[in-house]
């Protein structure tokens, strides 16, 4: 057990040490869009603004993901 835990203890500080290099690298970017995003709002409180979207495609459903199975090659 000793020695899986010392794995996962491994795998968990990779983790974080990739997440603190995230937070560097995106700070300055963040924290600017965060000001303008407040901005404004302050200039403009009536205005609506929308959640945002996602540019993901959607997942494919079961019975797509069956049709492309099934196509010929």
């Amino acid at each position: 057990m000793r020695d899986r835990y010392q794995k996962q203890e491994h795998t968990f500080a990779e983790a974080m040490t990739d997440r603190a290099e995230w937070e560097r690298a995106t700070g300055h970017t963040r924290h600017l869009a965060i000001a303008a995003d407040a901005e404004l709002r302050r200039r403009h409180p009536e205005h609506h603004i929308g959640p945002l979207r996602s540019a993901e495609r959607a997942p494919v459903s079961d019975a797509d993901r069956q049709q492309l199975m099934l196509a010929p090659r």
